[in-house]
């Protein structure tokens, strides 16, 4: 499971960088975009690297991430940052944060 969370992990490095160009640009419906793609991409990886499967949907209920045995600290944070932030200096650096947290624990 860890290498199919490293090999998930390439498109969040993808998106990643896709949301830099974004906040470039200064194209806000692109940071909104590029930033939920982040946080889903992470959210699979830690998924696959602790085995969890979710009963309920965790975009509606964060809480569900607390299965997670390994997870970086302040991710729900991270994500309620990524996901509702309006400035894109902001999203970038919660994104930039979670890329590397998820980074870490799949090493």
């Amino acid at each position: 499971m860890v290498r199919r969370g490293l090999a998930a992990f390439a498109d969040a490095v993808y998106q990643l960088e896709n949301l830099r160009l974004a906040c470039a640009a200064e194209d806000a419906a692109a940071v909104c975009e590029c930033g939920w793609r982040v946080v889903t991409i992470a959210v699979e990886c830690l998924a696959l690297v602790n085995q969890v499967t979710f009963d309920r949907a965790w975009a509606r209920d964060l809480a569900e991430l607390d299965r997670f045995g390994a997870r970086l600290a302040g991710l729900q944070t991270a994500i309620q940052t990524i996901t509702t932030a309006t400035d894109a200096g902001t999203v970038l650096a919660a994104a930039e944060r979670l890329v590397d947290g998820t980074r870490v624990i799949l090493r």
